[in-house]
């Protein structure tokens, strides 16, 4: 699981139904002890009331009356039962409520008392209470007997039943609550972390340059150090081009001397040392350029726009092939962007282009395609021309260091190879095909689209 909301709402979730699961347990078992209780407590009072209603008559014997006060013992099935019996199971009286038999148990003595579930005549639950007594008659003779109470159950599982679907629907109520509540909390409590990868992407597209200050305490160190990271990236950037732009001026100076001294010399080897020092200049070109190349979008740095950057090298390149009366067309969609160092378009699309312009008989197109990426939008470049094109088995050699498609061409051939370096740095493709002008076409594709 990803995110970190849903991480978080699954596992206080899982303890929100763990906890009023218990409590509901909690709740169920206190409740049907409470209401076993209540139903002990009423067969005590029944007892009581039965001990009230007996009269003695000559024997002495204990009888009772017809007519009770509880009309439940005198009406047949009503669930109210109740049976006093003497020391031997001889029964002086057994309520017209109960049709048939029932075991209500052994003998107790005096004081003793238990209370037992059995069943009922038609089979239901029923909750008896028996207990021991010693009763002392108006001649002094006192007897033994025991008296019991049976109540039918089935109140008492309806109420258990009612309250566990009171306790269900609440409680099903309340977790729903609570998950939005959390869900609420747990989004305005993140909300800081959004803001956070809100903003790195929008650095990352180069809309803003560093993370805002107003974050929670919590936050402000890391937001500090990205900050503080971001700007000595740019810096370390900045220097390190700074540095290899200064070299490079400190070795082609020399090497172009060296190659005026050569030229002047009567030398019998200036032909080969020419060659020599030719050959050096082009790899200190090549990797001085190879290492330049930043392979990245700075974070910050705004990204390129595409359409200035190629206006810019078709003025430059009308001017060089003038001569030639080439045109070069431009087809850029609208919103095109470069998300990494101007420096670094420029090179490979005057590299393509100025290749483009060498090998076309009269026309070059320029093509600039936004494509649709997962984070930010893709580029698809292309420059085509109406020249010989590039036979497909030699595509890849082409693309080598130092290769040339054709040796009468002026240059050295490290263009297309520093135009592949850099597409590779920015984890782009370059891929060579036939145009419908005739000639070569090359596409390079960037983003995050793969």
């Amino acid at each position: 699981m990803q995110s970190m909301s849903r991480r978080l709402l699954l596992s206080s979730t899982l303890l929100l139904v763990v906890f009023l699961g218990a409590a509901g347990v909690i709740l169920d078992t206190a409740f049907r002890e409470a209401g076993k209780q209540a139903l002990e407590d009423l067969l005590q009072v029944q007892i009581l009331t039965m001990l009230g209603a007996v009269v003695e008559v000559a024997g002495p014997t204990l009888v009772m009356p017809d007519d009770l006060a509880e009309a439940r013992f005198l009406s047949p099935g009503s669930g109210l039962y109740g049976e006093i019996v003497e020391p031997g199971g001889g029964r002086v009286w057994r309520s017209p409520s109960l049709l048939g038999s029932l075991d209500f148990g052994g003998w107790l003595d005096p004081g003793e008392s238990y209370t037992r579930r059995l069943a009922g005549p038609d089979g239901q639950q029923l909750m008896a209470l028996s207990m021991g007594i010693e009763w002392e008659f108006d001649n002094r003779e006192s007897r033994q007997y025991r008296l019991t109470v049976a109540h039918d159950m089935e109140s008492y599982f309806a109420q258990v039943q009612g309250f566990r679907k009171k306790l269900l629907t609440w409680f099903s109520g309340l977790t729903v609550l609570l998950l939005i509540a959390q869900a609420l909390v747990l989004r305005r409590g993140l909300q800081p972390l959004r803001q956070v990868e809100q903003e790195i992407a929008a650095i990352e597209s180069g809309e803003r340059s560093e993370l805002s200050s107003d974050y929670p305490r919590e936050l402000t160190g890391v937001t500090g150090n990205l900050n503080a990271l971001i700007e000595s990236e740019r810096r370390r950037l900045k220097r390190y081009r700074d540095t290899l732009d200064n070299l490079a001026h400190s070795l082609k100076t020399p090497l172009a001397a060296s190659t005026s001294l050569l030229e002047e010399s009567e030398s019998p080897d200036r032909e080969k040392l020419s060659r020599q020092l030719a050959r050096m200049r082009d790899i200190v070109d090549f990797q001085l350029k190879r290492a330049s190349v930043s392979g990245v979008s700075g974070l910050g740095q705004e990204p390129v726009d595409v359409q200035a950057a190629l206006h810019q090298l078709r003025e430059a390149l009308d001017k060089v092939y003038l001569h030639k009366g080439l045109e070069i067309e431009l087809e850029i969609t609208a919103g095109a962007k470069f998300f990494g160092a101007r420096d670094d378009l420029l090179e490979m699309m005057g590299n393509l282009m100025d290749n483009a312009c060498k090998w076309g008989h009269s026309k070059v197109r320029v093509r600039a395609d936004v494509l649709s990426g997962k984070k930010r939008p893709g580029l698809e470049l292309g420059v085509e021309d109406d020249g010989p094109g590039i036979p497909v088995d030699e595509r890849e050699d082409v693309l080598g260091k130092g290769v040339r498609g054709d040796e009468r061409m002026p240059g050295q051939g490290i263009g297309l190879a520093v135009v592949r370096e850099i597409t590779e740095l920015y984890r782009g493709r370059l891929t060579v095909t036939d145009s419908d002008l005739g000639g070569a076409r090359i596409c390079l594709r960037f983003g995050d689209f793969r």
